[in-house]
């Protein structure tokens, strides 16, 4: 997934070098291409604020009856293969809306899934 999302070895190493000279309790990483991030720093709490959960995002742009959104089913099989490999990296995930917290909780698999409205439509 790393070179899926074009994410560098050395930068992860740095995000972890730099969380354990500041002997830091829990990382928060945040955005779509965070998880390997996370997965580097096994020390302490790491936290995923993913705002949405991307599988339940891409379904919701799918529509049967307009063919040029059914490349939305291959990316949500994309996102939700990605989220369900890195569960287990994740002490906590934070999104926006409880449908999110439902798919993220029920279908990704994560641990623990808090909400955390930011007001956003």
């Amino acid at each position: 997934f790393c070179s899926y999302w074009g994410t560098e070895r050395d930068d992860i190493l740095r995000v972890r070098a730099a969380a354990r000279e500041m002997g830091a309790d829990a990382l928060v990483a945040v955005g779509l291409e965070a998880l390997p991030y996370l997965a580097a720093w096994p020390e302490g709490r790491r936290v995923w604020y993913a705002a949405d959960e991307w599988f339940l995002h891409h379904v919701s742009l799918l529509r049967l009856s307009q063919p040029t959104t059914w490349l939305e089913l291959r990316q949500a099989l994309i996102k939700l293969m990605y989220e369900r490999a890195y569960r287990d990296c994740v002490d906590r995930a934070w999104v926006v809306a409880e449908g999110d917290a439902r798919t993220m909780s029920r279908l990704a698999g994560m641990p623990s899934v808090d909400i955390l409205p930011n007001g956003v439509d």
